[in-house]
């Protein structure tokens, strides 16, 4: 029978690990159809049951786009860490008395507490993207921009704002696959193409938009394009540092036109509150992706 002694536990948690990260690193990209995909659930025991028993599994070894490992070789770093520990305890507690069914229920007492400590650290901390309250004191150096005018060039008119599907589509156009069978909602059915949420996602593209503006009249571009300018004629950060996203507003805009949306009345003014709150939620609705 084997001897328990530190050194033995020690080597064999050094062999473990090295074994466990290089056999996460060679299966990084194991199902490629999987990258970026988490298993389900809301902490290490229920993402490994996901990852065993569900279809929704993910990678079967480290994820560079989530930048983590999946949870099989997190629960083996667990254990490598429980027998690093058992070794220190050990060594702290060596006797020449001491029997392997001593040192056993040693090892059984370390796996306890550690499991115990990982449980309530889990449950009561407050987790890695907590971004806490608030300053107690407010930043006292105020930003300073340049004070010049800026005006949008006329080759900007080319690029666009491509969100969520639009965007997957936009990129799977770049490398000639089928938007349908490589994934434009974030499920493909190939070896590759685009996979996760596309919610969320947007780039800026020269790619033609796919809403056809063709309809939309000149005088209704004209008017769009003050909306967009909120009231500016040329962009001075030092005046306002907020650029009010003229090229998206425009685009957000004449595309609700495209689809059959209607233009508030400017000529019009607001009698009260309630005309003022109605056309400022009808712009507002019309800057939505």
């Amino acid at each position: 029978m084997i001897e328990i002694t530190p050194s033995n536990v020690l080597s064999s948690a050094v062999c473990v690990f090295t074994l466990s990260l290089l056999t996460a690193h060679l299966l990084s990209t194991y199902p490629l159809s999987k990258l970026g995909k988490r298993p389900i659930g809301k902490g290490l025991y229920t993402y490994l049951y996901s990852q065993l028993f569900s279809s929704y599994t993910g990678c079967w070894g480290y994820d560079s786009s989530l930048g983590s490992f999946a949870p099989f070789w997190r629960l083996m770093f667990h254990i490598c860490a429980i027998m690093f520990l058992y070794a220190v305890v050990l060594y702290m507690n060596m006797s020449s008395s001491n029997s392997n069914v001593q040192n056993l229920k040693v090892g059984l007492r370390v796996t306890l507490v550690y499991t115990l400590a990982f449980f309530f650290y889990g449950k009561f901390s407050k987790g890695v993207s907590d971004p806490g309250g608030p300053r107690e004191h407010k930043i006292p150096r105020m930003p300073k921009w340049n004070n010049v005018q800026v005006s949008i060039p006329k080759n900007s008119q080319k690029w666009r704002c491509a969100v969520a599907q639009d965007s997957h589509r936009v990129t799977l156009k770049r490398f000639n696959l089928d938007p349908k069978s490589h994934g434009e909602d974030g499920i493909n059915s190939g070896d590759i193409g685009m996979h996760g949420e596309p919610f969320g996602r947007q780039m800026w593209t020269t790619e033609p938009n796919p809403i056809d503006w063709s309809h939309v009249s000149e005088e209704q571009r004209e008017l769009i394009k003050d909306m967009a300018k909120a009231g500016r004629q040329d962009f001075n950060p030092s005046f306002n540092p907020n650029s009010s996203d003229v090229l998206f507003r425009e685009q957000m805009i004449t595309n609700y036109v495209a689809n059959g949306g209607e233009l508030p009345d400017v000529k019009k003014g607001c009698k009260n509150v309630k005309d003022a709150m109605k056309k400022a939620v009808h712009f507002y609705s019309m800057i939505q992706t």
